[in-house]
């Protein structure tokens, strides 16, 4: 199971580079997601740093929308396939074809968080404002307007909105709506199908479970240990994403993941997991779906991150709701608490798209309390507390005491990590 590091640093840099093979020219409306591959792959591999931070992050900006060409709804366009030039910020959509992607809003808020940006350039209202507008009244999620819709948009839009900072409060979304779709989509097997009726898949299955940890609704699951059987089934040396089909390298992230979202990555078997994805590497860098294919930029990430999953050597720890290192996302918490505490703000006022519940301690929601604590803390969303006793007292302590603020601030100041 030894990966090759510095030929997949070089593959994943090739990518950044526009180093493809022509085949790929019919995904350049879809160039942002190959950025995020890239990106975030580096940084599980420990090489973010020899990848051009500035010239990246320029680039993701320059496909942010520009809300007041677009009905003041804003969010990131998969990249420059309309022909418009480059703006510091993003710019108004050439054509009606040219607006925000939900898909494409998540890989660049992701890659942004990655690099440490902090996300200060984002139109953050009109991003919320674009998520929301694609909500139908049945709880999907379209990909953009008119578009089609299915679970893998309600994944987005759940992990636009804990980028962005707005869980708990949802301005970006109907979160009820959400998860009842979500649910609605389980199947008699366990797992999650693209909607209603539709067979299981693990693509799926992992959107759907990432997105209601996200929304903080894993509790709506209909039968947990249903889905955990179904994916533990799909292990057949390496993943399947499907009964009765062949193993496939992306799938040791979608349904590895998925388990351990469910709280059962113990359930992952290292050894054949770890031998089949080392299996499909191409001796010049990248991985493949199957054992001697051509490498890819998805199934080379997404191997990378089952890689994670078992607890590889030479692997970073991934967030498995988020698809990005546990590395990036404690540091973008902590990124979006200092961000309000920059932010120039009437006396009285706060920031509306981060603020502590009200802490009252006949009006405070334990869960509200204990979302805002969590991000306070800068602690990993998979790493919530689900003992109610303890989550309670956390609470009711911090009500009596009115001191969410004093703890966010002490936290920064004492450097606190995850479990602190």
């Amino acid at each position: 199971d030894d990966l090759d590091v510095e030929a997949h640093v070089h593959y994943f840099l090739g990518c950044l580079h526009g180093h493809l093979p022509a085949a790929f020219a019919s995904l350049d409306s879809t160039r942002m997601t190959l950025v995020y591959f890239a990106v975030s792959g580096l940084d599980l591999i420990g090489a973010l740093d020899r990848a051009d931070r500035h010239a990246v992050v320029e680039w993701v900006y320059a496909q942010q929308v520009a809300p007041e060409g677009a009905q003041g709804l804003g969010g990131f366009r998969g990249g420059p396939a309309a022909g418009l030039e480059l703006a510091e910020d993003g710019a108004t959509p050439a054509s009606p074809l040219d607006g925000p992607h939900l898909a494409m809003t998540y890989a660049a808020l992701a890659t942004l968080a990655i690099l440490g940006d902090g996300l200060r350039r984002v139109e953050r209202e009109a991003v919320l404002a674009g998520v929301r507008a694609l909500q139908l009244p049945d709880g999907s999620f379209q990909g953009h307007a008119d578009g089609e819709a299915d679970v893998r948009f309600v994944f987005c839009a759940a992990a636009i909105s804990a980028l962005l900072g707005d869980s708990g409060r949802w301005h970006g979304l109907n979160r009820d709506a959400a998860v009842g779709r979500l649910v609605a989509c389980v199947t008699y097997e366990g797992g999650f199908g693209m909607a209603p009726g539709q067979e299981a898949h693990g693509g799926t299955t992992y959107c759907a479970l990432a997105a209601l940890a996200l929304l903080d609704a894993l509790d709506a699951l209909p039968c947990r240990a249903a889905a955990v059987r179904w994916c533990a089934g799909r292990q057949v040396g390496g993943f399947q994403g499907r009964a009765n089909k062949e193993e496939d390298t992306c799938y040791s992230w979608w349904v590895g993941a998925s388990l351990a979202i469910l709280g059962e990555k113990r359930l992952i078997l290292r050894a054949p997991t770890a031998a089949f994805t080392c299996a499909c590497q191409y001796h010049k860098g990248g991985l493949s779906k199957y054992v001697g294919e051509p490498p890819d930029p998805l199934h080379s990430y997404f191997a990378i991150c089952g890689l994670s999953l078992v607890g590889h050597e030479a692997v970073r720890d991934v967030e498995p709701t988020l698809g990005i290192s546990a590395r990036a996302w404690r540091a973008h918490t902590r990124t979006l608490l200092q961000l309000q505490a920059d932010v120039a703000l009437p006396p009285g006022a706060r920031c509306a798209w981060l603020s502590p519940p009200s802490l009252r301690a006949d009006t405070a929601s334990a869960l509200e309390v204990a979302r805002w604590l969590r991000l306070a803390l800068g602690s990993s969303i998979s790493r919530l507390c689900v003992d109610s006793t303890a989550l309670l007292t956390a609470c009711a302590m911090a009500a009596l005491a009115g001191a969410a603020g004093l703890i966010a601030r002490g936290s920064r100041a004492a450097g606190a990590q995850p479990g602190s």
